[in-house]
């Protein structure tokens, strides 16, 4: 009962396992086994892998101190980061095969050869400016690397910067001279922005007015033309109605303008008192008076 017992291994929910008989000295290479409880037999028992995210961290508060990274321009950069893997449970028994249980010391070297592959590539004040995109790039080539080894890269986090008091200094004082001119620039662009859109506004404006100086010339000659035509249908219709008055009385053209002459000068009389009466415009005229006696047989 007892070897019967014995000859039995179990897997937790977060773990997988591979077979190792002991007797033979060799793992079973067909078959990864996940959790539950399983007959191995006398003299076997299960290699086991954790299923469930594992991280790594490089800080001076844990087991493995921050990373000592060179800047571009060879400045010491001391780095804080914690990434999270998985393995790959479908290359389990390839882990076991190349580092046995040591494979997280091997990623944490593969982590700090890419951090620092990475770092080099910046100057020391683009830990400041540009910290999320160093970051980033970190994170995609640390996720090929695992890849490599049969892991998948969950998290990374860029969580710490540090570098000399001295240089820190200098890089404030970049850092800050660089916010400056950035600042001075967007004024500059929003100062021509500015002007484009005040030119912009002058041209509409000069438009406008250019619209509204040719409507109201167009308005003008308008009137004017209506004007004019109105007063030519006048002076036609005037004329028409002078002929037809001319045959109606059978008057000579010349007295006929005498008369409309005696009339304007009437009215002319009444509008203006101070306007000195000709006496004898009956004499000149012709008639004694600006009207018409008309007898029809």
């Amino acid at each position: 009962m007892i070897l019967f017992a014995v000859s039995f291994g179990t897997l937790d929910p977060s773990e997988v396992g591979i077979r190792y008989n002991n007797n033979l000295v060799e793992i079973d290479q067909n078959k990864v086994y996940n959790n539950g409880r399983y007959f191995l037999g006398l003299g076997s028992w299960f290699v086991k892998f954790p299923a469930q995210l594992q991280t790594i961290e490089f800080n001076d508060e844990g087991f493995r101190g921050s990373i000592a990274a060179w800047s571009k321009e060879k400045q010491t950069v001391n780095l804080d980061i914690s990434f999270g893997f998985k393995i790959d449970r479908n290359r389990v028994i390839d882990i076991y095969r190349r580092y046995d249980h040591d494979y997280a010391e091997v990623f944490a070297q593969i982590a700090v050869a890419v951090v620092k592959d990475v770092a080099i590539r910046y100057e020391a004040s683009d830990f400041f400016v540009n910290r999320r995109a160093i970051a980033e790039q970190m994170k995609r080539t640390l996720r090929v690397r695992l890849k490599e080894e049969y892991a998948t890269l969950e998290v990374f986090n860029l969580r710490g910067i540090d570098i000399p008091d001295k240089f820190e200094r200098k890089i404030v004082e970049k850092v800050v001279q660089a916010q400056e001119e950035r600042t001075a620039e967007e004024i500059r662009l929003t100062n021509v922005l500015r002007a484009k859109i005040e030119v912009i506004k002058a041209r509409g404006d000069a438009q406008i007015n250019l619209t509204l100086s040719t409507a109201q010339a167009e308005r003008k000659r308008l009137i004017q033309e209506a004007t004019s035509l109105g007063q030519a249908k006048l002076r036609e219709q005037e004329a028409i109605s002078y002929q037809s008055l001319q045959s109606a009385l059978g008057l000579p053209g010349e007295n006929l303008l005498k008369y409309r002459w005696a009339q304007i000068m009437d009215k002319l009389e009444e509008s203006n008192a101070d306007l000195p009466r000709p006496r004898k415009l009956e004499f000149i005229v012709g008639f004694k008076s600006p009207s018409l006696e008309v007898t029809i047989p």
